[in-house]
């Protein structure tokens, strides 16, 4: 039923606009996707771990007008998600999965529990507590939002320290990287990780310098790491080009989540084609579906994205399409790649 409604939403574009070919619609409506990124919530009552950077905790912002409250979109989604009963019983998450079309979720979580477990969900931990062992008063003090934050990463980098069995962070860094740190990431490791999560942008400065030497070199150039794969979150929007530039570096991939909750699908199209002209074997399918609030809880935001994902891959295909960049059987090829295939590489999924 998923994808009969996701094939008819394709084919109702204003007759002013390109008509996603109906061929490709068909194909990307039958596809279980992989997604990238996500934020699914426990069934049962007063989940707190969906993320370790809550979104509650941030300043007011101007949120985009398919996110305001009330939001045509959440109803829709709400309309077409629980048409039907629905379990609430530990099946839920999956459940919900199956409505939005998606064959694996990697959980963005501080841990996962029942009924967010393997195989259908796979944990993606959050570090960034790892990188602040010190007083940060200094880095909290810049604005409002960083003291929110930084209270959240304390709160977290204490809960490492307690499962590492000690109270407080070890007198060196040698001491800190073989007591807590190693610990820490071999224990997510051993718990299922499959990756693991930096927020880093919300904390401070992106120019790590390399300790203890003198000379840095950013994280994507450093040839100690090219073995470690790194996803851009978002696609690095509003600077989507910059993100194409950065896909020529080996071991660097993006995906477009984020992007399909506040933007339009026609604009998700052309960010889209960009990449696909590129580097389409590094493109990853992602809604951060999130609960955002009662109306958008994580269901709702991952159906909007899920549906706004797929149309905007429709139509950058299609355009290529009839732009003669590529024949039928690519087009379709590359909505496998990007729903499904590219993920389930770089993740060793099957």
């Amino acid at each position: 039923m998923r994808a009969v409604f996701l094939l008819a939403a394709f084919a109702s574009l204003a007759p002013s606009q390109i008509l996603i070919d109906s061929r490709i619609a068909g194909e990307i409506a039958k596809i279980k996707a992989i997604d990238n990124h996500a934020h699914p919530v426990l069934p049962a009552p007063g989940d707190t771990g969906y993320d370790a950077l809550p979104v509650e905790h941030m300043d007011p912002y101007t949120e985009p007008v398919r996110m305001r409250a009330p939001s045509p979109l959440a109803a829709e989604a709400s309309r077409q998600m629980f048409a039907q009963p629905h379990p609430k019983d530990n099946s839920y998450p999956a459940w919900i999965l199956d409505q939005l079309g998606i064959e694996t979720m990697l959980a963005n979580r501080i841990a996962l529990g029942p009924g967010i477990l393997p195989p259908r969900f796979r944990w993606v931990p959050f570090e960034d507590a790892l990188l602040f062992p010190l007083d940060n008063s200094g880095l909290a003090a810049v604005n409002s939002d960083r003291k929110a934050f930084f209270e959240d990463e304390d709160r977290l980098l204490n809960q490492y320290l307690k499962e590492c069995g000690l109270s407080k962070p070890p007198a060196t860094l040698a001491e800190y990287l073989v007591k807590v740190v190693n610990p820490t990431l071999e224990r997510h490791k051993r718990g299922g990780a499959i990756a693991v999560k930096f927020e880093a942008a919300y904390l401070r400065s992106l120019d790590f310098q390399d300790v203890p030497q003198a000379v840095a070199e950013s994280v994507f150039n450093d040839p100690r790491l090219r073995k470690t794969s790194f996803v851009m979150l978002h696609g690095g929007w509003p600077f989507t080009r910059e993100i194409t530039a950065l896909l020529t570096k080996p071991n660097v991939y993006t995906d477009f989540s984020a992007q399909t909750l506040t933007n339009y699908p026609r604009a998700v199209s052309r960010v889209l084609r960009e990449w696909l002209e590129f580097a389409p074997d590094k493109i990853l399918f992602a809604t951060d579906a999130y609960p955002y609030s009662e109306e958008l809880g994580w269901e709702q935001s991952g159906w909007i994205a899920s549906r706004t994902g797929r149309e905007a891959l429709g139509l950058a295909l299609t355009e290529m399409l009839n732009d003669r960049e590529i024949s039928l059987d690519r087009a379709l090829e590359l909505a496998h790649l990007v729903l499904h295939d590219n993920a389930a590489k770089l993740y060793n999924l099957r």
